[in-house]
């Protein structure tokens, strides 16, 4: 067993609103690193670390790719799978935002033609939060919240907010 992996791997897909309001779609996975705490006691302790891969577009003249990895401390009941739970987390993201600067419109046709894309990389630690609950043993839902600030790459300090709203789907045995 790598990680804590077991036989079920959880995976996450969810809407992604950078800004809120820019739609966009996130994946992801987890590996648990560590759990303590008794069952018995109605109350367990988890370590883990989350990979995930998301894409936002902000009205046609902004776009977004990401790669975080997040380490979290989550808090759940492993007697009662429709229990609340939460996460809090830390993690770091790689960015690529490109951005539209220019483009030629035809006022007679309205056609759109050359348009010009400037693309820019960042390094953004971020910090989550997040609480869902389970429907099932193999199916659950999330909201997340995140904040990040690009650090490497920015001409200036820029703070970023996204939010998510996710299923939690088990795969495997």
């Amino acid at each position: 067993m790598w990680l804590g992996m077991s036989a079920q791997t959880p995976i996450s897909v969810s809407y992604l609103g950078h800004f809120i309001l820019h739609p966009g779609i996130k994946v992801g996975t987890e590996f648990e690193l560590k759990e303590w705490g008794e069952s018995g006691a109605n109350k367990v302790s988890r370590l883990f670390v989350s990979p995930q891969l998301g894409y936002y577009s902000a009205g046609g003249i902004q776009r977004g790719v990401f790669v975080n990895a997040d380490v979290g401390f989550r808090r759940i009941n492993p007697d009662n799978i429709r229990a609340f739970y939460s996460d809090l987390s830390v993690g770091i993201a790689y960015l690529y935002q490109a951005r539209q600067i220019s483009l030629n419109v035809n006022v007679g046709t309205g056609e759109v033609s050359d348009e010009n894309w400037e693309g820019t990389s960042y390094l953004m630690p971020t910090v989550s939060y997040a609480f869902g609950r389970g429907w099932s043993e193999r199916i659950g839902w999330f909201a997340k919240g995140t904040f990040g600030g690009k650090v490497l790459g920015a001409k200036e300090s820029e703070i970023v907010v996204m939010m998510e709203l996710g299923l939690r789907i088990m795969v495997g045995e």
